[in-house]
């Protein structure tokens, strides 16, 4: 991902409950002007960051019998410097998905490793302190939740905010409530709702290259912070038990690189040790002698069927 795919991300008019009226309010430029404005937002050479939904591990559906069907939701916003909450079309919409069937300890496959959902995106602005997500996952029960409409009501309410907003609940609260009153979901059955607060700090550029994780006793929730500019990508691959794959980036691994290998199942990667449910992922910051020892590859061993992405972030050059 680069300036042009995140600059058609943030202009396209298809989006979850986004109408042409509210596209206009929430000022929604065409892919030409977002994309200009990106590239000022990054005139000193920084790139921006964005937060993808990388994975969710249900533990508990929280549905009686069989499987629960699972819907999710998520804010974005920005904290300023002085402290105060801000949003612009360039950060990202509030955006979900509808329910699907997920049992008990099982991965949320609906979620795509190829294309991950994009949460939000953190400009490279010193007047900026945070990225920060509200994202909910609900157990849905009795009438069915439909995301477009409560992401359109959510969405009429942001045009219609006053911002900055004093806090992280002055901003969330009325653009929350018409989500949740339009899934109705009082009546759904509670897994996660949370803040993932991604600080902006020199030279980390809001823990590009490292994953965050959510937990509940229902649900695992996994972020991952990607600089659209230098973040590589291998994968996903899909291994069979007793299955090895060798993965190689573009560029040559370095000292101070940020290494992550995520595995929807069971899998070993060398020299950093087995991959399941409980520790789906690896997330390091390479020393010089682990980048040497990586230069022929990261061997990714199946251990059992498993899903495997992984992403390389170099060193930035200062």
């Amino acid at each position: 991902m680069g300036s042009n795919d995140l600059a058609k991300h943030l202009s396209d008019p298809k989006r979850l409950g986004l109408t042409e009226e509210l596209a206009a309010k929430l000022k929604v430029m065409d892919e030409d002007v977002t994309h200009a404005r990106l590239r000022a937002q990054a005139s000193d050479g920084r790139a921006h960051v964005a937060i993808h939904l990388l994975g969710a591990w249900v533990k508990d559906c929280r549905d009686a019998v069989g499987k629960g069907e699972v819907y999710w939701w998520s804010i974005p916003m920005l904290g300023g410097a002085d402290g105060k909450i801000r949003w612009s079309s360039l950060v990202g919409l509030p955006t979900g998905a509808a329910p699907v069937p997920v049992g008990d300890r099982s991965w949320m496959t609906s979620i795509s490793l190829k294309d991950p959902p994009i949460l939000a995106v953190a400009p490279p602005d010193e007047d900026v302190a945070a990225c920060i997500v509200r994202i909910g996952f609900y157990e849905d029960d009795w009438a069915p939740a439909i995301l477009g409409p409560a992401l359109t009501a959510g969405m009429t309410a942001l045009a219609d905010a006053a911002l900055p907003a004093a806090d992280v609940d002055g901003f969330v609260k009325p653009v929350r409530e018409p989500i949740w009153q339009s899934l109705k979901a009082k009546q759904d059955d509670f897994m996660l709702e949370q803040d993932a607060k991604f600080l902006r700090e020199e030279g980390l550029g809001y823990g590009a290259g490292l994953v965050t994780a959510m937990l509940t006793e229902y649900i695992r929730v996994y972020l991952f912070a990607r600089d659209v500019e230098r973040t590589e990508v291998a994968g996903p691959f899909a291994l069979g038990k007793g299955q090895e794959q060798r993965v190689f980036f573009p560029s040559s691994l370095e000292g101070g690189g940020r290494l992550v290998v995520f595995a929807r199942g069971k899998a070993r990667v060398d020299p950093f040790g087995s991959l399941d449910v409980d520790t789906p992922y690896v997330a390091t910051v390479l020393d010089e002698r682990q980048a040497s020892a990586l230069a022929k590859g990261v061997t990714v061993h199946g251990e059992e069927d498993a899903e495997v992405i992984a992403y390389y972030t170099p060193p930035r050059a200062e």
